[in-house]
């Protein structure tokens, strides 16, 4: 028989400003039909189940596997064989501009993407999940730019859950890492002395002076 399947996701677009609008403004680019928008998708899955792997998109979906965990769509510029996105850093001429149009349209309109989606999917995902939307370091260079840039850009937005329910900028946070078995809490953020064990009655103290303790479980 016909097999189907039915995928939820989160998405979120922009517009991006800075330099990926000057660079598709320029006039020596109007050939290039540059457009500063990129967005970014999350897949939404049942508790337990596990993500597609995600993928970069020019639109259509390239052979890319990002290492992100989520999906990333821009009008990017492609290399000659339109499997991969034009990059480099030591080129000349259009593409030199090519690259650099690629790393712009990644910092100005795919991270700023990225953050809305958080703050979106606070309320859309549940806390194991949204936390697994949070990016790790990838070796990719131009792939490294949107978790470089997402961490730069959440310091100030309300994106970590306290455990008492509020939510906080990660500047203010007080970190705690809880390994998988529920034992012993390791102080890291802003409590000066990252990897120190702290005791449950510690916790307990801290939560009581209204210090904000964001618990983070070992995966």
């Amino acid at each position: 028989g016909a097999y189907s399947r039915k995928d939820r996701f989160l998405i979120s677009q922009c517009i991006g400003g800075g330099r990926a609008r000057e660079l598709s403004c320029e006039a020596k680019n109007r050939h290039l039909k540059l457009v500063p928008w990129g967005g970014v998708a999350a897949q939404l899955v049942e508790e337990g189940e596990v993500p597609d792997r995600s993928r970069a998109f020019c639109f259509l979906p390239l052979p890319v596997d990002t290492g992100l965990p989520l999906h990333i769509n821009a009008y990017f510029e492609l290399s000659s064989n339109r499997r991969d996105i034009w990059r480099g850093s030591d080129m000349k001429g259009e593409a030199r501009d090519r690259a650099e149009w690629n790393r712009v349209v990644i910092t100005d309109a795919i991270v700023p993407a990225y953050v809305q989606l958080m703050l979106r999917a606070r309320t859309t995902f549940t806390a194991s999940q949204y936390m697994r939307l949070f990016p790790s370091m990838v070796g990719d260079d131009v792939w490294r730019l949107v978790t470089l840039g997402f961490y730069q850009q959440i310091r100030q937005q309300p994106v970590l859950q306290t455990a008492d329910g509020r939510w906080i900028q990660p500047q203010n946070a007080l970190v705690m890492l809880r390994n998988s078995g529920g034992g012993n809490i390791s102080g890291g953020g802003n409590s000066g002395n990252p990897g120190s064990k702290l005791s449950g009655g510690l916790h307990t103290i801290l939560m009581g002076l209204g210090v904000p303790i964001v618990v983070v479980h070992e995966e």
